[in-house]
């Protein structure tokens, strides 16, 4: 028979626990842009400013933009309404 105290000690209700918080996660970043100029427009902590706006102007292709890849860009980019935008290659000197 185990003793009385012996095992883990499991906090009751109401006792303060001791929680390290996580590091932070870095959201991924990409370029998108508008394919049909119509605009996208989301507000989220993850992106850049914490708003984004992708439009183009007159129904032409917008120009790259930084985005999180949060749900809805996800969606949009599935949806077509987004497309990924490469980055520009570096200019030689």
């Amino acid at each position: 028979m185990a003793k009385k105290g012996s095992g883990p000690r499991i906090p009751g209700p109401g006792a303060a626990v001791s929680v390290t918080p996580a590091a932070p996660v870095e959201p991924e970043l990409i370029l998108v842009r508008s394919p049909d100029g119509k605009p996208f427009w989301e507000r989220h902590v993850d992106h850049p400013g914490h708003e984004v706006w992708v439009a183009g102007n007159n129904g032409q292709v917008s120009r790259p933009v930084q985005v999180a890849l949060t749900d809805a860009v996800k969606r949009a980019l599935r949806e077509g309404r987004l497309e990924r935008a490469e980055p520009a290659p570096p200019r030689e000197a």
